[in-house]
């Protein structure tokens, strides 16, 4: 939004608004957009279904963004035994649970997986219909202000979790210079937010439709990575 609203992104490139976070994963995957801000494990999972993508730019790393939520009574992690536990499944909150699961002495088959979005996880554990669940952000925070215990966060698996720009092979070979162009204009908006916290915040809260104060709190656990910063993939 910042790109947009600072004209610096090439005319070639549009933005699709995409309400939920694995929908997404299905437009990469079904070739509807040719590229994707999303996780490593995501796009390694589209990468095994013969998706060929290729990594562009790391954006970030989740250094407490993600968590999850139990019901009260549940104060540690093997007390999950099977329980259900909502998350998205096959996507990088799977991989955050396995770790987690792992770490405590558990597997997978000692819980009850239940497929469930990160956004609607607050009113499941409401509703009693999982005992604890992944979630993030402003989500995050709905279900502890419900009454739910924070049992662990993302922050607890430091460089687990990383989110990259992900094309699709074909296009970048076709406009490799445009794409360049695009990770250049990334940092350029990435810096004059971080020059001008309250005029990048008034574009993000107008674009997104959230609060400034909703958006603060969803990064609060999340790194950025720049073109400069991270690990040399397009030059």
């Amino acid at each position: 939004y910042i790109m947009e609203a600072l004209n610096l992104m090439l005319d070639v490139f549009e933005i699709v608004d995409v309400e939920e976070y694995d929908e997404t994963l299905l437009l990469l995957e079904n070739g509807e957009i040719d590229a994707n801000f999303n996780s490593l494990a995501d796009a390694l999972l589209l990468i095994g279904k013969g998706i060929d993508l290729k990594l562009v730019m790391a954006s970030d790393l989740t250094i407490g963004v993600d968590g999850v939520v139990s019901h009260p009574s549940i104060t540690q992690v093997q007390q999950l035994a099977g329980k259900p536990i909502g998350l998205s499944l096959n996507t990088y909150p799977h991989v955050l649970i396995q770790q987690i699961l792992e770490q405590y002495g558990l597997k997978e088959e000692d819980v009850e997986l239940v497929n469930v979005r990160g956004e609607q996880v607050p009113q499941w554990l409401q509703k009693g219909e999982i005992d604890a669940g992944h979630t993030w952000g402003i989500h995050l925070q709905e279900a502890l202000d419900q009454g739910g215990r924070l049992l662990f966060t993302s922050a607890e698996y430091p460089g687990l979790l990383a989110d990259s720009l992900f094309v699709r092979a074909d296009v970048l070979r076709d406009h490799r210079d445009e794409w360049l162009a695009f990770v250049k204009a990334h940092d350029a908006a990435l810096a004059y937010w971080q020059a001008n916290p309250q005029a990048g915040m008034d574009i993000l809260s107008q674009g997104t439709g959230y609060q400034a104060g909703e958006i603060e709190k969803m990064l609060e656990g999340v790194e950025f990575i720049t073109h400069e910063s991270g690990p040399p993939l397009l030059d």
